[in-house]
């Protein structure tokens, strides 16, 4: 697989403001915010961080194979 230099990927952490009487501590979850800095990039860095669904729009997870820009925009830097 050939790794893609464009491919980033954000840890956020979320912590729940829940209270719950069956719970000591909040709960945390753990989100991967993949993007792409390409400039013809479909998920740049704050659609993936800021938009809804946005962790899950890039599909390629950094393969060069699966990459949905195509050949010719991916050469324009």
């Amino acid at each position: 697989m050939n790794t893609c230099s464009f491919f980033h990927e954000e840890i956020q952490k979320i912590e729940s403001k829940e209270i719950r009487p069956d719970r000591q501590f909040a709960d945390v979850r753990v989100l991967r915010l993949p993007w792409c800095n390409h400039k013809h990039s479909l998920v740049p860095k704050r659609i993936a961080t800021a938009s809804i669904g946005g962790a899950n729009a890039l599909a390629c997870g950094g393969s060069l194979e699966k990459c949905p820009i195509p050949k010719e925009q991916l050469a324009d830097i």
